[in-house]
């Protein structure tokens, strides 16, 4: 049991970290893509929020990149083994296809988010997702040297339609009990708040992703580091980054409370706020008792 539980924290801290290297290389290829548009003229692209949902999806696309090894470019080679399988769920791993299927669940919410309303359909969704994951499997068989298996179309496709279904049960649920309001900044302090809460909470024994990251940037974030050697002794200088960030996801729900899911957000960020600061008076104390 304590052997499988290393694991779980193992492949837990690995899929963090691989997160977080998607949405720093998400927020780099979006503002390139921005500043394109913007050369361009076409600002109307940013409106009304949608520029974070834009970002989340870029985000999410350069995870399955990461995942897949499609960003592998290093590893990209036209002489590698091409390995395929046409036969499906032929001695296939069942938490291997479990994974495939959770890996595309988000893209079944993402495709029809962003669509415009009438042109949203379960057709063209399955059919993009159909198309994206045989693209993947193609790379991955001619460049990357990874097994093109079909078991992984069908449980990617899977992985979209139950996504797809999700949304539409839930934007059903919204239309019913949230008639009349609309998703806006104040939706996105839910996103936020999240996030910077993921981010910046210490979990057993003592791993904090937020501060994993800082770190390969060479940022200090104990105030005991000296010469690029983390150090937990002193101030805890993270821990005031991530109370402004979450003092900012209260702000966009207190700013816009009539937004969809801002009273959520709101509820988030004050939790969020009462853990940092807590943390902060305990390491003050740690510090200079």
């Amino acid at each position: 049991m304590e052997e499988r539980g290393l694991i779980m924290r193992e492949n837990f801290s690995k899929g963090a970290i691989l997160l977080a290297q998607a949405l720093i290389a998400g927020l780099i290829i979006y503002a390139l893509i921005a500043i394109v548009l913007k050369v361009m003229g076409k600002t109307k692209t940013f409106k009304n929020g949608d520029w974070f949902l834009q970002y989340l999806f870029t985000v999410y696309l350069v995870f399955i990149g990461i995942v897949t090894g499609m960003f592998a470019f290093d590893a990209w080679s036209l002489n590698g083994a091409h390995n395929y399988n046409l036969i499906p769920f032929i001695g296939e791993d069942l938490s291997y296809i479990i994974l495939n299927i959770l890996l595309f669940l988000p893209m079944g919410v993402f495709v029809p988010l962003m669509q415009h309303t009438e042109k949203r359909s379960l057709k063209k969704t399955v059919l993009f997702i159909l198309l994206l994951s045989l693209f993947i499997e193609c790379i991955q068989f001619f460049f990357v040297g990874r097994l093109a298996d079909i078991d992984d179309l069908i449980a990617n496709t899977l992985g979209g339609l139950l996504g797809y279904t999700f949304f539409k049960v839930s934007a059903c649920l919204v239309n019913r009990y949230n008639s009349g309001r609309k998703s806006g900044l104040g939706t996105y302090s839910i996103v936020l708040s999240v996030i910077t809460l993921f981010f910046g909470f210490t979990f057993p024994p003592m791993t904090c992703y937020g501060d994993m990251i800082l770190a390969r940037f060479g940022i200090p974030i104990w105030s005991g580091n000296q010469n690029g050697i983390i150090s937990l002794d002193g101030l805890h200088y993270s821990l005031f980054l991530y109370l402004i960030l979450s003092l900012l996801g209260l702000l966009l729900a207190m700013r816009h409370p009539s937004d969809l899911g801002a009273k959520t957000g709101k509820f988030i960020s004050y939790t969020a706020i009462l853990y940092f600061i807590i943390k902060i008076i305990l390491n003050l104390m740690q510090t200079y008792l």
